[in-house]
C-alpha cells in the first residue's frame, strides 16, 4: 500500500507541477496580450496605410494620364481644324483672285484696252484655269511645309 501512495503521489506531483507550469504559461500570455495586442494593431495600421498610398497614387496617375490623353484629343481636333480653315480660305482666296483677274480683265476690254480675239480668249482662259490649280498647289506646298 505504501508503493501505491509513493506511485499516486509522483503522479499527483507531476499533475500539480503541470498544472502549475500551465498556470505560469497563461499568467505570462495573459500580462504580455496587451503588449501583442499593440503589435498586431500597429502591423494592421501600417498595412492599412500603405494600402492607401498607393491607392491614392493609382489615382493620381489614373487621372494624369486621363487628363494627357484629353489635352492630346483637343490639342488633335484644334490643329485638324485650323487645317481645314487654312484649306478652306487658300480656296477661297484663290477663288477670288481668279474672280478680281475676271473683273479686272472684263473691265479692261470694255473700255479702251485692247482686247485678244475670241480664240486667245479660250487659250488664255484654259490658262487660267491651269493658273488657278497652281495657286492652289503652291498654297498647299506652303502650308504643308508651315506644319
Amino acid at each position: 500500500m505504501a508503493k501505491f501512495n509513493v506511485t499516486f503521489q509522483s503522479f499527483y506531483n507531476i499533475y500539480v507541477l503541470w498544472t502549475y507550469q500551465k498556470l505560469q504559461f497563461l499568467i505570462f500570455f495573459n500580462s504580455h496580450t496587451g503588449f501583442l495586442l499593440k503589435i498586431v494593431v500597429a502591423a494592421a495600421v501600417k498595412v492599412i496605410v500603405v494600402v492607401v498610398v498607393v491607392a491614392v497614387v493609382v489615382v493620381v496617375v489614373v487621372v494624369v494620364v486621363v487628363v494627357v490623353v484629353v489635352v492630346v484629343v483637343v490639342v488633335a481636333v484644334v490643329v485638324v481644324v485650323v487645317e481645314v480653315v487654312v484649306l478652306v480660305l487658300v480656296e477661297v482666296v484663290a477663288a477670288a483672285a481668279v474672280v478680281v483677274v475676271e473683273v479686272v480683265k472684263s473691265s479692261c476690254c470694255s473700255s479702251s484696252c485692247s482686247c485678244s480675239s475670241s480664240s486667245s480668249r479660250n487659250s488664255s482662259s484654259s490658262r487660267r484655269g491651269r493658273s488657278k490649280y497652281l495657286y492652289v498647289q503652291l498654297f498647299y506646298i506652303h502650308f504643308e511645309d508651315m506644319r
